[in-house]
């Protein structure tokens, strides 16, 4: 099971898909009002040294996910 913690209690909650079977990560890029800094590459930097994110279908294998 995995769990998150709430950052608006501190309580540990379970993570629930919206649809069963089924989750995604929504990254957005680097915040464009301000002064570039290192802090906004971080989140590109993670994602490109992690390398692609893996996913696994319903039939449980596992399969590439691209990110651009």
């Amino acid at each position: 099971m995995l769990r998150f913690t709430d950052s608006l209690t501190g309580d540990k909650v379970d993570f629930v898909p919206r649809e069963e079977g089924k989750a995604s990560v929504y990254w957005c890029g680097p915040p464009v009002y301000d002064v570039p800094h290192l802090g906004h590459a971080r989140s590109t930097l993670a994602f490109d040294l992690l390398g692609p994110l893996p996913a696994v279908d319903r039939s449980g294998r596992h399969r590439s996910v691209q990110h651009h």
